[in-house]
């Protein structure tokens, strides 16, 4: 008696799940890759503030090399990536020069916290100021973002006005354009010649963010094996990470920036009330406190 054959539907069902298999194992295979060649440091302080909803993480852009301690070097980037357990991941910037308390240290810039005790002295200070607890650390030198984006071929990143500004190197007419990563770098570091400052660089590092993910996604660049390795290994020099971060937590993390770069996410920045607040003979930036303490608390801080 001939064997009757499988309906086309049940045939077409088993091929994409057998492709979803696939797919899965082959991004797993990524992360491991990745997370077996990644720096890690101790950068969790031995107190911390209790636990709040979802996963938060910590991303700090350096100019520390990526074989280099973090002990001492500067900080120009503080990012707090919240994936709560339901509903919309965000993104939320905190300005480099924000005047709050340091523990142990008093009143200052938030950078000088992490200049000061590293990784661990910026974790405190966060968590007392947001009252969010930091459940991973993730550092990028800014040479990354170079390696990074050459690992893509350039990104699409765009501006409102000309520019040629000597100090970062950013050269670029207004409008859209596909940089390489010098370029991109100079693209993110780049505020004398934005006239919002430090606020319109945090804007331009939201979007070299974005960006980035949206470029990784492609298709071309995403299922090229040769090109996503390219990809670990940029990222494996440019990163460094909390000793406890495993394939699921970063997982987790690169996957709200998926959905960020999809729409499907928010991108923020603390409130602040005066950008350019004098105070102890030094320009810095005031947040706005009740509406910092309102953002945060929808977020989950206790």
């Amino acid at each position: 008696k001939p064997k009757r054959k499988k309906p086309l539907w049940r045939r077409i069902l088993r091929w994409l799940l057998i492709a979803l298999a696939i797919f899965l194992i082959y991004i797993t295979a990524l992360l491991v890759y990745l997370l077996v060649s990644i720096n890690r440091i101790d950068a969790m302080p031995a107190d911390q503030i209790r636990n709040t909803p979802g996963a938060v993480t910590l991303l700090v852009g350096s100019d520390a090399r990526s074989n280099d301690p973090s002990q001492g070097s500067r900080t120009d980037t503080i990012m707090l990536m919240v994936d709560p357990l339901f509903g919309r991941p965000t993104l939320v910037s905190v300005p480099r020069d924000s005047w709050v308390d340091i523990p142990g240290q008093g009143m200052g810039k938030i950078n000088s916290a992490f200049a000061i005790g590293g990784p661990s002295l910026l974790i405190e200070t966060i968590e007392q100021n947001t009252g969010m607890h930091v459940d991973h650390y993730v550092e990028i030198g800014f040479e990354g973002i170079v390696w990074l984006t050459d690992a893509v071929g350039g990104v699409e990143l765009c501006i409102d006005y000309d520019v040629n500004d000597e100090l970062s190197g950013l050269v670029m007419e207004a409008g859209c354009s596909v940089l390489e990563g010098q370029q991109a770098l100079a693209f993110c570091r780049m505020r004398y010649s934005d006239p919002n400052g430090d606020l319109g660089r945090i804007e331009r590092q939201q979007q070299w963010i974005e960006s980035w993910v949206t470029t990784v996604l492609q298709p071309r660049n995403l299922l090229n094996p040769f090109t996503m390795v390219e990809v670990m290994d940029a990222a494996a020099m440019a990163l460094t990470v909390d000793q406890d971060t495993g394939p699921f937590n970063l997982g987790r993390m690169a996957w709200g920036m998926v959905q960020i770069a999809r729409g499907n996410g928010d991108l923020t920045t603390v409130p602040v009330a005066d950008p350019a607040y004098y105070v102890s003979g030094q320009s810095a930036v005031l947040w706005d406190d009740g509406a910092a303490a309102e953002l945060f608390q929808s977020l989950g801080a206790r």
